[in-house]
């Protein structure tokens, strides 16, 4: 904290600035040098402006060659993918039982069905367990 000052001489300054003003002579505010860390910090945020620019231009051409894609993107291609493996895994169970004798054919497909739920389920509970 600065120290106080007392209010006689806050009152001389005071007069004294507004008799320079008055007979115009205002004196010119004396020249301040930017403070060290104040210099640092804009060479700093420079640095990391040109950064960031570079890697919004990395990441553009990444879009543009098509080895960057959305997140949208890979979402809708996992959710495809993944509704075409349940297809297939559903059918297995129709088609064991029709490949099985007829006297096995129900025993067998509920196996079946029990193993690709079961299968399914893990697959559910992988995929939540990676999200962020």
């Amino acid at each position: 904290m600065a120290p106080k000052r007392d209010r006689a001489a806050y009152m001389r300054e005071y007069r004294r600035k507004r008799k320079a003003e008055r007979e115009g002579r205002i004196e010119p505010p004396a020249p301040v040098a930017p403070a060290p860390a104040a210099v640092e910090d804009i060479d700093e945020a420079k640095r990391r402006r040109a950064v960031a620019e570079a890697d919004r231009a990395e990441i553009a051409r990444d879009v543009e060659s098509g080895r960057l894609v959305s997140r949208e993107t890979v979402e809708r291609n996992l959710q495809r993918a993944f509704g075409a493996v349940r297809g297939a895994l559903d059918g297995i169970p129709r088609a064991l039982a029709a490949a099985v004798a007829a006297e096995h054919a129900p025993a067998v497909r509920a196996v079946a069905e029990r193993e690709v739920d079961r299968v399914l389920d893990g697959l559910r509970v992988d995929l939540q367990q990676e999200e962020p």
